[in-house]
């Protein structure tokens, strides 16, 4: 099965559909193009995930923690039945180092193509040569730098906590990140609670979401 990703006319998704390929799915990160009218002529399922569905926030990290605009996400892309479960799995994708040693907060909006009915909100942090020897002090310090030593030049699984630039193996490269990032830290930041989620759907922000989100017409 073969799931395309498309962007304009569709003109090779459509030489896939005419050449008998498998085509299970077609999602694109903007709603309306042909290529999304060519999956329905051929009942492929399709769907489209603008980036109006989305708002990216990054913390500062710096004295009292205050989240700002994010860069936009240079894709979106939708996976139909990638996830747990068989949920879709939408992917956003940043230009390398865009989003680094911070935290980012994502709202997904909620609406007839996302089916939310309020926003979701939830966080990621990122502190580049920190292996995770903490849940609740996040620093890069001398554990982080003993264990890339005692790892160095061993192969790595995507997962591996002393891999950090994801290239398979644990090298200088993943040292000198570590020494790079020495005491740097990134602030603790608590789960927003249900109470906070529905102010947030009734902020600026959210209203945004909602605004530029609910008038397009679902893929």
């Amino acid at each position: 099965m073969i799931g395309v990703l498309v962007s304009g006319a569709g003109t090779n998704l459509q030489a896939l559909l005419d050449g008998g390929l498998p085509v299970s799915a077609v999602a694109s990160n903007t709603a309306g193009v042909p290529a999304l009218e060519r999956a329905e002529r051929a009942s492929v399922p399709a769907a489209a995930f603008p980036l109006a569905d989305f708002f990216v926030q990054k913390a500062n990290n710096a004295g009292t923690l205050s989240w700002t605009a994010a860069p936009t996400p240079a894709s979106v892309t939708i996976r139909p039945g990638a996830g747990a479960g068989g949920a879709d799995r939408v992917t956003l994708v940043w230009p390398d180092g865009a989003i680094k040693n911070t935290w980012l907060r994502v709202t997904v909006a909620a609406n007839s193509r996302t089916g939310l009915a309020i926003p979701d909100v939830f966080s990621f942090g990122n502190l580049a040569g920190d292996t995770g020897d903490s849940n609740t002090t996040f620093r890069v310090n001398a554990s982080d730098l003993g264990g890339v030593k005692q790892s160095l030049n061993a192969g790595s699984v995507i997962t591996g906590h002393f891999d950090f630039n994801r290239d398979g193996r644990v090298n200088a490269l993943d040292l000198g990140a570590a020494k790079g990032n020495l005491n740097r830290t990134l602030a603790s930041i608590a789960a927003l609670s249900p109470a906070s989620v529905a102010a947030l759907a009734d902020s600026g922000a959210a209203a945004h979401l909602l605004d530029d989100a609910d008038p397009l017409p679902p893929a």
